[in-house]
This record gives structure tokens, C-alpha cells and sequence, in this order.
């Protein structure tokens, strides 16, 4: 049996490990909650608020921008989710102009990045 680390600048550290009595190779991730998604959104669509369901909930401090479709901050939060706090709303999105918007989201050294509309 061994085990290899590999990391390149496309991708995330990943762990491949061989089973000598298989004589399988096994690509596990090195951080497992590294690469777990940590927010969903209830919609990608949304018209004056958005509602994120949180996985794996803990006491963080969680940031989120919305960018338009030409890289610019148009509004940004942040906020303390508290330990098993499982559903966060960002409020007060009305005034923002409909349009394509991307959602970047970061907790600690996690981040996600999310394609959202916004309609009238």
C-alpha cells in the first residue's frame, strides 16, 4: 500500500492511495471539508432577497459579494453564522438593476463562486 499527495495550480490537493490487495487506486481528497460545498441557494433566481441553506454549519464569519457581469462590486455582507444555524437571508437587494450577477462567497480559506439572476 502507498500514498501519494499531489498538488498542481488547476486543482486541489488530492490524496491517491493503492490498495495492494485490489491493486486499486483510490483518489481521496486531502481535506475532506475543503471541498465540500458550504451553501446552497434556495434559487438562482431572485428578485429582493437571497436564502442560503448552510451545510456543515459552525460558528464562522462568512462573506459574500455580488458582482455584475463586468467584475463589479455592486453590494457585499458580512456576517457571524452561528453553530447549527442552518438557513441565512440576505435581505435588501431590491435596489439592485436586474441582471446576471455572480455571487462569491467565502468562510475562512473556503470559497464559492455562483452564477445568479436578478429580476424585477
Amino acid at each position: 500500500m502507498f500514498t501519494l499527495y499531489l498538488s498542481t495550480n488547476y486543482s486541489e490537493t488530492v490524496c491517491l492511495k493503492s490498495d495492494s490487495a485490489s491493486d486499486r487506486i483510490y483518489i481521496v481528497p486531502n481535506n475532506l471539508e475543503q471541498t465540500m460545498i458550504f451553501l446552497k441557494i434556495k434559487s438562482s433566481v431572485f428578485i429582493d432577497q437571497l436564502t442560503f441553506e448552510v451545510d456543515h454549519p459552525r460558528k464562522c464569519l462568512l462573506k459574500a459579494v455580488l458582482k455584475d457581469d463586468t467584475g463589479i462590486i455592486c453590494i457585499a455582507m458580512e456576517t457571524e453564522v452561528e453553530k447549527d444555524q442552518r438557513v441565512l437571508n440576505w435581505n435588501g437587494l431590491n435596489d439592485l438593476p436586474y441582471g446576471v450577477y455572480t455571487l462569491e462567497v467565502s468562510r475562512g480559506s473556503d470559497e464559492m463562486k455562483m452564477r445568479l439572476v436578478k429580476r424585477i
